[in-house]
This record gives structure tokens, C-alpha cells and sequence, in this order.
């Protein structure tokens, strides 16, 4: 993983704005998740299970284009 994300990673799921246990043991759909800001949604919860073992399950969802 790149540091600068890495960073970013800890900056927000240090933040005690958001209760982020609220999303253990959940499942989340996150549609258009090759945008910026739905792939820092899915990259925040994929953090929160390898840092601090929570059991979030993500479903990213994007759209193909050809």
C-alpha cells in the first residue's frame, strides 16, 4: 500500500467524528467505487479489518466502461 494512503488511512479511522464500530460484523455495498472518494470508503473499511480486526465485509461495486 502507498504511505501517503497509508497515512490518510490512519488519519480518518483515528477521527472520533465517526463511531466507526458501528461497522464491525457489518456487510457494506458501496456502489461507483472507482471514484475517489467511494474508493477511500472501501479502502477506510478494508483498514479498519487489518488494523483493528474488525469484520466488515465490502462490496465494491463499478462500472465497466469499454
Amino acid at each position: 500500500m502507498n504511505h501517503i494512503l497509508r497515512e490518510d488511512l490512519e488519519l480518518i479511522c483515528s477521527s472520533t467524528i465517526v463511531d466507526w464500530s458501528r461497522f464491525n460484523h457489518k456487510k457494506i455495498l458501496i456502489t461507483g467505487a472507482n471514484g475517489m472518494l467511494p474508493a477511500y470508503m472501501v479502502f477506510t473499511l478494508l483498514y479498519l479489518n487489518e488494523k483493528y480486526n474488525f469484520d466488515v465485509k465490502v462490496i465494491a461495486v463499478v462500472r465497466k466502461y469499454q
